[in-house]
């Protein structure tokens, strides 16, 4: 939280994940700094149904939503630097929401090995 605030990154999303580690707070407030695809992700926050609005934020925004940064499309390249993609931020979502996600365990994406490590 410090390295956010020292930059002073005002951010809805980072709000929500911080504040939902910290207090358990399940509420989203403020602007999002990115809204491709993070918009998306919002919506999951706010939908009644949860997990298939989450499904769909995976399978149809999330990878093209980050068609700008430099690890799209790494699994193209020649050389072997391609390492998975994993929508980390869903599964901080999913955990804070306390949704019922087993349906979501072979969804494209979704890091579901990571938000039920008990290490």
């Amino acid at each position: 939280m410090g390295l956010v605030r020292s930059y002073e990154l005002q951010d809805g999303l980072l709000d929500f994940l911080i504040q939902g580690k910290l207090h358990g707070s399940e509420t989203f407030e403020g602007h999002l700094k990115f809204k491709t695809p993070y918009a998306k992700l919002v919506d999951v926050i706010n939908a009644e149904n949860k997990v298939e609005n989450l499904r769909k934020y995976l399978e149809k925004y999330w990878y093209n939503g980050h068609s700008d940064s430099g690890w799209h499309d790494t699994h193209k390249h020649p050389d072997p630097i391609y390492s998975g993609y994993w929508s980390f931020e869903s599964g901080a979502v999913s955990k804070i929401l306390g949704v019922d996600d087993s349906s979501l365990k072979d969804v494209p994406y979704y890091p579901y090995d990571m938000v039920h490590y008990k290490g």
